[in-house]
């Protein structure tokens, strides 16, 4: 199970890194990361931060220790919402995630399912006390 404490791990510190240094928007030769947009109102990034607040701790302690049902749940959490929410904010702009998503909103969305994916490994079979 440690593969999975890792890939909780690391799906959320890719995701916080797209927030901040990855193209989301890319429209038009304009392109703005997910940190810019908050200048502009947009405070999808906040909450995406927020959730992977959960695994990046419930997965940090847990290569310590052990990853616990409770702390998988919560990690899944995390990543669904951060999942959900990066879909919203192409819903909101009325623009096309597949053509207008930058690099940072796809590795967002794939870190998080693959985080999420790995949280519920971690939720279905954990570890032994």
């Amino acid at each position: 199970m440690k593969a999975t404490k890792l890939v909780i791990v690391i799906a959320a510190a890719v995701t916080m890194l797209s927030v901040f240094a990855l193209p989301y928007l890319s429209a038009e030769g304009i392109k703005l990361t997910l940190w810019e947009l908050r200048k502009l109102d947009v405070i999808h990034g906040y909450i995406i931060l927020g959730a992977m607040v959960l695994p990046l701790a419930f997965g940090g302690l847990a290569l310590k220790g052990r990853l616990g049902r409770g702390g998988a749940i919560a990690s899944l959490l995390g990543f669904v919402i951060g999942v959900l929410i990066s879909f919203t904010v192409f819903s909101k702009a009325h623009a096309s995630f597949g053509s207008e998503g930058g690099l940072g909103a796809k590795l967002i969305v794939i870190a998080g399912v693959v985080g999420a994916l790995a949280a519920l490994a971690g939720a279905v079979k954990p570890e032994p006390k």
